[in-house]
């Protein structure tokens, strides 16, 4: 199939239609599949999923830097809108859990006669140990109380970070993307909460294409014109890391997936049928919403619904996201119809 040529409209539209499967594989990563209870079946939509938050990581970038002249007048206009479109609704998702056992508890209190010792110890336990934890490192000391958004607390210290992102970019050029890709491949970490490596390398990746857009191109024309190297290679390093996953080494191969599977992942949106494309950056909308919904409860009550169901164990992992989807589309669909207002502030003004 011949490649379409790429301008502006057409990488707002396949990064926006990007997004969607994207937002399925996060679901699929939630499923916390394994080897052990899920089979090769298992690892495999493991692995593949773990392209999809350093995309969207890619993608924040190349759109943090876009468009103007990065100074320090539009470094803090940027950082006032992130703070409706990322801090205001961050915090409101991760206090939603936190009312909601609140609330089951107090409803035990009132119409069920229950003890108030553990409503006065959850409360106790949160206030002791630091509430801030809430919305830094509270769910297994990494991640945020609804631990999805831990994407987004990253998002949002590397655009605090961003003047040190935009000079790294403008002084090493392509060697600073290299030396990143190989820290990557090599499994070097942060170790700070807050600062994950992914953060790091796709954000400053997504702003190096943003910056030099004029030498590199889009991500898109990066994804065209090197296709015959990044299908392959994603396709390859997956291969190798299922085969070799119990490995020292494998990590390598893993890494190696998700440096060329974000490419390999926009080159597919080039093969998509237009009307698929616009279908799908129209659902776009909904992806923040559906981020931060699906693993408060959605996903978990899909699945003991299916589970009913006594399906075979490979087809629920394979359709349980799916349908966790679909369900949480609904519910935004619903809230856009009754409570848009209500909605845009969950959102961040994205409906």
């Amino acid at each position: 199939m011949t490649s379409r040529p790429i301008n502006k409209e057409k990488m707002s539209s396949y990064s926006n239609a990007l997004k969607v499967p994207m937002i399925i594989l996060v679901i699929f990563v939630h499923e916390n599949l394994n080897l052990t209870s899920d089979g090769y079946l298992g690892l495999m939509l493991a692995a593949i999923s773990n392209v999809a938050v350093p995309v969207f990581f890619l993608i924040s970038g190349y759109y943090f830097f876009y468009g103007h002249q990065f100074c320090k007048e539009e470094y803090f206009r940027k950082l006032i809108k992130r703070s409706r479109t990322l801090l205001l609704p961050y915090l409101i998702w991760n206090i939603l859990p936190m009312m909601n056992i609140v609330a089951g508890n107090l409803f035990s209190i009132i119409f069920k006669g229950k003890s108030t010792e553990a409503l006065q110890t959850y409360l106790a336990d949160l206030w002791n140990n630091g509430i801030w934890h809430v919305w830094w490192d509270i769910t297994g000391g990494t991640m945020p109380y609804d631990s999805p958004l831990w994407y987004v607390r990253d998002l949002m210290v590397m655009c605090i970070l961003s003047p040190i992102a935009y000079l790294y970019i403008k002084r090493l050029k392509s060697w600073g993307v290299s030396i990143l890709a190989i820290l990557y491949l090599a499994g070097v970490n942060t170790g700070v909460v807050g600062l994950s490596m992914s953060a790091i390398v796709f954000f400053i990746l997504g702003g190096h294409f943003s910056i030099n857009v004029a030498i590199t191109g889009s991500p898109c024309d990066f994804a065209l014109k090197w296709r015959w190297a990044v299908v392959p290679m994603a396709a390859l390093s997956l291969v190798l890391y299922l085969l070799f996953h119990d490995q020292s080494y494998a990590h390598i191969c893993q890494m190696s997936y998700i440096l060329s599977g974000v490419f390999a992942s926009y080159y597919l949106m080039n093969l998509m049928p237009e009307k698929m494309l616009k279908k799908m950056s129209v659902m776009a909308s909904s992806v923040f919403f559906i981020y931060a919904l699906h693993n408060t409860c959605v996903l978990a009550w899909c699945g003991g619904m299916i589970n009913r169901l006594s399906l075979p164990h490979y087809f629920v992992i394979v359709i349980l996201p799916f349908v966790t989807f679909v369900v949480c589309y609904a519910l935004y669909y619903l809230l856009k119809k009754a409570l848009p207002q209500v909605l845009a502030v969950l959102c961040g003004g994205r409906i």
